[in-house]
């Protein structure tokens, strides 16, 4: 199972849902896990939209979130943005606008992982920029001038761009290991 969008609101989105959503202005606190149930914010509970419509079904909730199933995907959505009604966890947005706005976030950020863009590293430090990407793998240059492969998967997006879970000097010994040649230059030659 792939792991869920988290889907973050921009402060006046987040107004604009409260207007439309009775009852969410004035919820300061998520309910403590032991009202959860009796308040309707469970796993299985369903998701409604203003008009009644079907948004999808509560799969996983903390203090903090509840992650939402539409149709199309899964997406952690802020606790605050739910009120219950008796049809449901009322929501402020419909499936095909929850869909929508998960589609745009994953383009925002599959447009991030692009040839030529610099990649952070666990330690906030830059490790190298993006040399290739196919379906499976995203070739990193380091400073070093090796080239390292790793899965596609590995490869998220931060506030900043690409980011990869590993150290510069993690990624070096990875490349020593595997036995990698340097990266390939980009500078033409010379013609001698």
């Amino acid at each position: 199972m792939s792991k869920p969008i988290a889907l973050y609101f921009s402060p006046i989105a987040l107004t604009l849902a409260a207007v439309s959503a009775p009852g969410s202005a004035q919820q300061t606190a998520a309910p403590a896990p032991a009202a959860s149930a009796a308040t309707g914010f469970a796993v299985g509970a369903k998701v409604v939209d203003t008009s009644g419509a079907e948004v999808g079904t509560v799969t996983k909730l903390d203090a903090q979130t509840l992650t939402v199933k539409t149709d199309k995907h899964e997406v952690a959505l802020p606790r605050t943005s739910f009120t219950a009604a008796p049809n449901g966890l009322l929501f402020s947005m419909t499936r095909d606008q929850l869909n929508g706005a998960v589609e745009q976030q994953l383009a925002a950020a599959a447009a991030k992982i692009a040839v030529g863009a610099t990649i952070t590293g666990s330690a906030g430090g830059t490790v190298g920029t993006i040399q290739a990407i196919d379906d499976q793998f995203v070739t990193v240059k380091l400073a070093s001038g090796a080239a390292v492969r790793l899965p596609r998967a590995s490869v998220g997006i931060g506030a900043n761009g690409p980011i990869v879970a590993m150290t510069v000097d993690q990624l070096e010994a990875a490349a020593k290991a595997a036995g990698a040649p340097p990266a390939a230059s980009t500078t033409p030659p010379t013609g001698k």
